[in-house]
This record gives C-alpha cells, sequence and structure tokens, in this order.
C-alpha cells in the first residue's frame, strides 16, 4: 500500500494481508519532532510491514532533517536511517515480559497509528548533541596535573586561589 500517512491499523489484518504502508514525509507532518528541527527542509521515506501473524512490525526510514549544530548553531542537514524490529503487546504488563533486548510498542485497542510508530523511531535516532560534521568540539582539561599537560595561564589575570589566600589574611593598619 503506498500513499499518505495512514491513521491507524490493526497490525493482525495487516500482516495477513500482506500489507505494507510505503511513502514519503515532510518533517513537518510530526508534531513532536517540531520543537527539535531548525529548518522546514528534508524528508524521507518510510517503509511499515506486519510480521509474524501481527506479533512484530519494522519500520524502516531514511532520509534527513534539518537541526542545528550544538556548537556552531549553523543549520545542517542531518541524515538519518532507521530500521526497527518491533514487538507488538497489548499492555505494559506484557511488555516487561518481553527480553530485555526487544522493543515493544504497545497497542490502543489493537490497532497502532503509523505516524507515530515513525515519528518514535526519528525521535529515537536523533542525534542526542547535534553538531554539524566536521566541527569538532574543543577539549578543556579540569585536572592538568591528571592529563600530564600543563593548564594554560592568562599571564593577566591573577590565579583565583592566590586572591582568595590574600582574602583570608587579616588586614593590618
Amino acid at each position: 500500500m503506498s500513499g499518505a500517512l495512514k491513521a491507524r491499523f490493526n497490525p493482525r489484518l495487516c500482516a495477513a494481508r500482506k500489507e505494507v504502508y510505503t511513502g514519503t514525509a515532510r518533517p513537518g507532518e510530526f508534531p513532536r519532532l517540531q520543537g527539535l528541527l531548525a529548518g522546514e527542509g528534508g524528508g524521507f521515506s518510510y517503509r511499515v510491514e506486519c510480521l509474524d501473524q501481527g506479533k512484530r512490525v519494522r519500520v524502516q526510514a531514511k532520509g534527513s532533517l534539518e537541526l542545528a549544530c550544538e556548537l556552531t548553531l549553523e543549520t545542517f542537514s542531518q541524515p538519518l536511517e532507521v530500521d526497527a524490529l518491533l514487538e507488538v503487546v497489548e499492555s505494559e504488563a506484557e511488555a516487561a515480559l518481553l527480553p530485555e533486548e526487544a522493543e515493544p510498542v504497545v497497542t490502543d485497542n489493537q490497532h497502532l497509528v503509523l505516524r507515530d510508530l515513525i515519528e518514535d523511531e526519528l525521535l529515537l535516532a536523533l542525534p542526542i548533541s547535534p553538531r554539524k560534521p566536521g566541527v569538532e568540539p574543543r577539549v578543556y582539561h579540569t585536572d592538568a596535573a591528571a592529563s600530564g599537560e600543563q593548564a594554560p595561564q592568562d599571564d593577566d589575570r591573577p590565579n583565583a586561589f592566590a586572591v582568595l589566600e590574600q582574602l583570608k589574611k587579616p588586614r593590618r593598619e
């Protein structure tokens, strides 16, 4: 099945009918993604397929989103690729019984929302700290002795500990 995002589907019926949901989407179609984006550009293709009589759902997406680099604040295109195999369960209690490595998805009255499935996986695929390609963070050593390097000295500024030492000494007049 190709076309726009379908609102809801039953994974068991989807598997029995061998339906596959495919299409393309723009970032603006996902409300929870909006606050994390730096622009409206980007887009991706998706594919959702129900497997094992509806007990599993495979969610795939590939494309890019516009993010802001955390270091330079410049907008850049972040490529994303998602390939997740989700275990369909009917309650949180049932999800707790799955092996630790399994990724559960809880149905709402035996239905799943296609847009939510794709959006969840995109959110999980986003980097925690977006960085424009080629931008390297500056390294600061908080303990120069532990790193074996000397801390950079700024000769124009007095040592903070020396200033504190002077404040502790009683004044003689």
